[in-house]
């Protein structure tokens, strides 16, 4: 198991530095998608999730704001985690997750959890000190 700390201060300062290479002050939302393109990209994907190099990695937003899905895909435009091209979609229903790898969502998170028990994805919250890993169900929490 990765431990927390590392992770967390490796993705600051990655997101940090994505967003320090503009130059432009980076909006809340493009911290949250320089995020979520890092953890992504240090997370161990299984072979069966991407079988092949041509394989999407599918990042999903449930709820939320509208225009988040759209400058997450701006944000990460041209860019892959390993070979694989990366596909955004705002999911509008629980049923719509079963084809994500990662979920980033906004709702209450013990719903969320509660409906999508048994698919296999990461999930991710907007809430402080949370991550629920697809392979374990298990929380990370964040060490302060």
């Amino acid at each position: 198991m990765v431990t927390v700390r590392p992770l967390v201060a490796t993705v600051l300062c990655a997101a940090v530095s994505v967003i320090g290479a503009q130059a432009q002050v980076a909006s809340e939302s493009q911290v949250k998608s320089a995020y979520l393109y890092h953890f992504a990209k240090m997370a161990s994907w299984p072979q069966e999730a991407l079988p092949t190099a041509t394989s999407k990695l599918v990042m999903c937003v449930l709820g939320g704001d509208a225009d988040f899905p759209d400058v997450l895909r701006s944000t990460l435009v041209g860019k892959n985690i390993v070979e694989h091209p990366i596909a955004i979609r705002h999911a509008q229903s629980l049923g719509e997750l079963k084809s994500c790898h990662l979920v980033f969502f906004r709702a209450s998170f013990s719903f969320v959890l509660r409906r999508t028990m048994y698919l296999p994805q990461s999930l991710a919250s907007k809430k402080p000190a949370f991550f629920v890993s697809a392979k374990t169900r298990t929380f990370h929490p964040r060490v302060a």
